[in-house]
């Protein structure tokens, strides 16, 4: 067999291992989700597990809100500047209130997983509060549609970093108070 035969069986080889690796990675769970294709590689490290998001956050003062994002609609999302939590886990949990243009409220309580771009909802409230905790909350996805874009904003532009890890607190208030996301280069 000619030699650029060889060579080119051999580039074909590494080829075909060069792409199949990055489905191994991808078939994880990094939820810890029970799904029928997951398979476990020891090769990624130990699984991942969620920290306790503790005790729920006071209901937010309207001082704390900082307005994040306005639907067509008119529906207006604020964030609780002191609920922010950035975790190791590499959650950031926090307080939305979604406002109507009527001025009526729904508050939540919820963590946003940067690795994972998921989302899932602790606990809720009315216009009077208090936040009431939800049994048993599951990660969802978010779904491109107009009622979940201020998900895809908050995560995309706000907590996480460029590199899909948790921002600090900080950099988090600065990007919501000072609208700064978008020249933000912020990285871990």
């Amino acid at each position: 067999m000619p030699g650029h035969m060889k060579n080119s069986t051999f580039i074909n080889y590494l080829l075909c291992i060069l792409l199949a690796s990055p489905a191994v990675v991808f078939a994880q769970s990094p939820m810890g989700e029970i799904d029928e294709n997951y398979q476990y590689d020891e090769r990624a490290g130990r699984k991942w597990t969620e920290k306790s998001p503790g005790s729920l956050p006071a209901y937010p003062s309207d001082r704390n809100l900082v307005l994040f994002n306005t639907t067509p609609s008119g529906m207006e999302y604020l964030v609780d500047l002191v609920s922010i939590m950035p975790g190791k886990d590499n959650i950031v949990r926090l307080t939305v209130v979604a406002r109507s243009p009527s001025n009526s409220r729904t508050v939540f309580f919820e963590g946003y997983h940067c690795g994972t771009k998921r989302y899932k909802r602790y606990a809720v409230a009315g216009a009077e509060g208090p936040l009431v905790s939800l049994d048993n909350p599951e990660w969802q996805v978010i779904i491109d549609v107009p009622e979940q874009r201020f998900r895809q904003d908050l995560l995309g532009l706000i907590l996480c970093t460029q590199l899909y890890r948790a921002a600090p607190k900080n950099i988090i208030v600065d990007r919501l108070k000072y609208k700064t996301y978008r020249e933000d280069n912020y990285d871990d």
